[in-house]
């Protein structure tokens, strides 16, 4: 495994707190990405995220059209792009 493959790339993962999210966001920190994590749930969210330096944890809910714009907004306010994005919120 190449750790930092992903090295200034940026990732907005929905659905972190659990499945697939959640193993796609581990991985792309792992892997050297930066990570845009947006979630319900925000104790889980920090329990599992709040460790990373390369992380910005956005609790939100994805069927608010509000916080979708947030989500985007603050991930372009932090690492100023978005490379790949896993939507992997609710039933897939």
């Amino acid at each position: 495994m190449h750790t930092h493959e992903f090295n200034n790339k940026t990732f907005l993962v929905t659905g972190a707190t659990s499945g697939i999210g959640k193993a796609t966001a581990l991985e792309a920190i792992h892997r050297g990405a930066n990570v845009s994590i947006a979630a319900r749930r925000e104790k889980e969210l920090n329990e599992i995220f709040s460790s990373f330096p390369s992380v910005e944890i956005i609790p939100s809910d994805v069927t608010n059209e509000n916080d979708r714009k947030r989500i985007v907004e603050k991930t372009l306010q932090r690492f100023s792009g978005i490379d790949v994005l896993v939507n992997a919120a609710g039933i897939i």
